[in-house]
């Protein structure tokens, strides 16, 4: 299984919050990532409870959201 890596993450949250991804939507998006879909979910449930994915508050834009989502 692949690593959630910090950068991931930051990721992930930006994406969850702009566009309510689901644990799939990574998944299917990010294949080449080899992701676990419960830690996707754990993740989730984390960035939904409205807690630091690393302890610490990144500022995203959404021209970062959107490069990384490949828009």
């Amino acid at each position: 299984m692949g690593k959630i890596t910090r950068k991931d993450r930051i990721v992930i949250k930006a994406l969850r919050v702009e566009k309510n991804w689901s644990s799939r939507s990574f998944l299917k998006e990010f294949a080449s990532k080899a992701w676990c879909r419960s830690s996707l979910d754990r993740l989730i449930k984390t960035i939904d409870a409205g807690l630091p994915v690393d302890g610490v508050i990144y500022l995203l834009t959404e021209s970062l959201v959107a490069v990384v989502a490949g828009q």
